[in-house]
């Protein structure tokens, strides 16, 4: 997946008080507000030319201060990558980075999971642990948009640090993520075939009649990541035929399946992120 920009999408900020904000700053997502238990106001702000650097951040951030009157404080920061590209040709990508990124975050019990959007709509896919959201957004049903957003969102931020040093640690933090994410990748390999082969035995000859009909649905739901794992699950489940044979023969009667990510995939993927990540922290 090639990533076209990468910067903030959003932001909130919470306000001692409670005020009555009236959106004269296009920034502000009037649709957005909320009040605190505590008695405060918080706003949700966008960057007016779509995904900001740091400094552009800080730059209309000051600007609302002055029209407040009040100094603000960063309690929420969702950074974001798009691609022209379509979740539903990378859905292995995408699943392969977010366990690869669940098994860093091991200690939050990170779940992922797939939203439905109704019939014949692709739902996005999500890592949620913790504080910390990271998403697969399918966009290509919004005009004039990239079709594919991965957004990270790091919430309910509590540090008592100045809103320059919290967005460039956010960012610096996900920088720190992402780094040798692929060196994981056997790791996820090897739970997939262990798990997808218990699946396989409780459900074959009761749900699935055959194999093939077993890795359909498997591979539908971005199971079948990497040629690894079809390779070690047939070995698994005592499927004498050649992995390479099989997926042959099964995308024979089946168009765009089976696209396998790959090791060196995801990790072309996280330089490029990574790279543009840096210049977002930068400008």
């Amino acid at each position: 997946m090639t990533i076209s920009r990468v910067g903030i999408d959003t932001i909130q900020i919470e306000i001692n008080g409670l005020h009555e904000i009236k959106p004269n700053n296009r920034m502000i997502l009037s649709d957005k507000t909320t009040y605190t238990g505590k008695g405060n106001t918080r706003l949700v702000l966008r960057g007016v030319n779509g995904l900001s650097s740091v400094n552009v951040i800080l730059e209309h951030i000051q600007e609302l201060e002055e029209v407040l009157g009040i100094k603000v404080e960063i309690v929420r920061v969702d950074i974001a990558a798009d691609s022209k590209q379509y979740l539903k040709h990378n859905i292995n990508l995408a699943r392969l980075f977010l366990e690869c990124l669940s098994i860093v975050r091991r200690n939050d019990n990170g779940n992922i999971f797939k939203t439905i959007m109704g019939i014949e709509k692709y739902g996005n896919i999500k890592l949620s642990s913790g504080r910390i959201e990271t998403t697969f957004y399918n966009r290509s049903d919004k005009n004039g948009t990239d079709n594919t957003r991965l957004e990270n969102r790091a919430k309910d931020i509590r540090r008592q640090q100045a809103n320059k040093k919290i967005l460039e640690t956010e960012i610096e933090k996900y920088i720190q993520e992402i780094k040798g994410l692929e060196l994981l990748v056997e790791k996820v390999e090897h739970k997939y075939i262990q798990e997808l082969a218990n699946l396989y035995y409780q459900t074959i000859n009761k749900k699935y009649r055959t194999f093939t009909e077993f890795i359909a649905f498997a591979d539908s739901q971005g199971y079948i990541m990497t040629s690894n794992i079809l390779k070690g699950l047939m070995a698994e489940v005592g499927i004498k035929q050649s992995s390479n044979t099989f997926a042959k023969n099964f995308r024979r009667l089946r168009v765009n399946t089976l696209n396998f990510g790959s090791k060196n995939e995801l990790k072309k993927f996280l330089k490029d992120l990574e790279k543009k990540l840096k210049i977002a922290l930068k400008n």
